[in-house]
């Protein structure tokens, strides 16, 4: 079981340059780029352990920083879509190639990816979903920011979570993230040739302990273990 650190140092090794290609190739605001997956991979980390530590719920916390980290990888452009099923088989590829990392094998990581973020579903891909859902705020995406986030489409400890309801720490959720958002984005240029993209980043959500006392009292500098 690889836990958050390593994590951490194999997104910027193996997956990171991905994205990194994208941004060079037809990303240059990097609306899907390496900052996105920062951002998805350190929120999908939080809900991950909330569920953990606070519900019967018992994610697979590889299976879910993988998936988080593939889901974009296969984009071509920007807009709709429409290579998600090639990212799936991007995620299988590795899954295939680091077994001993994985809780499921390269045809159901693909599959996990694939699935909808049903109540009753794979939590996993759940937790995927509403990262993703979560840095729509970013300006770049052109949603109207926290203001025109639309809250219903997050389905974390909402009425529709299987796992529960906590209105407070979903609300306090959505706001550290936007604070994450405002002060990544501020950096954006900065981080343009970071070879330690993830961790750059977690320098930064370290530094905003007092407007993300939630994500950073978890995630911190260089993360704290995790299931």
């Amino acid at each position: 079981m690889m836990r958050w650190p390593s994590f951490v140092a194999t997104f910027d090794a193996d997956i990171a340059p991905i994205y990194h290609a994208h941004e060079r190739d037809f990303d240059e605001p990097g609306i899907h780029g390496r900052m996105h997956i920062a951002r998805c991979l350190l929120f999908a980390e939080f809900m991950g352990r909330h569920y953990h530590a606070r519900t019967a719920a018992r994610p697979a916390m590889n299976d879910v920083r993988f998936a988080t980290a593939f889901h974009d990888a296969a984009r071509r452009a920007n807009g709709p879509d429409l290579w998600d099923e090639e990212s799936a088989g991007r995620c299988a590829e590795y899954a295939r190639r680091h077994p001993a990392l994985f809780s499921r094998d390269g045809d159901a990581m693909a599959a996990l990816l694939a699935a909808k973020p049903d109540p009753g579903g794979f939590l996993e891909a759940q937790i995927v979903h509403d990262a993703d859902v979560l840095d729509i705020m970013r300006p770049c995406c052109g949603h109207g920011g926290r203001e025109g986030f639309r809250e219903g489409a997050l389905i974390f400890l909402g009425e529709h979570d299987p796992a529960g309801r906590d209105p407070e720490v979903r609300s306090r959720l959505v706001e550290e993230a936007w604070a994450l958002i405002r002060a990544t984005e501020e950096c954006k240029s900065d981080l343009a040739g970071s070879g330690d993209y993830l961790a750059e980043i977690l320098a930064i959500l370290a530094a905003l302990h007092s407007e993300c006392p939630m994500l950073a009292g978890e995630l911190g500098l260089r993360g704290l273990d995790s299931p």
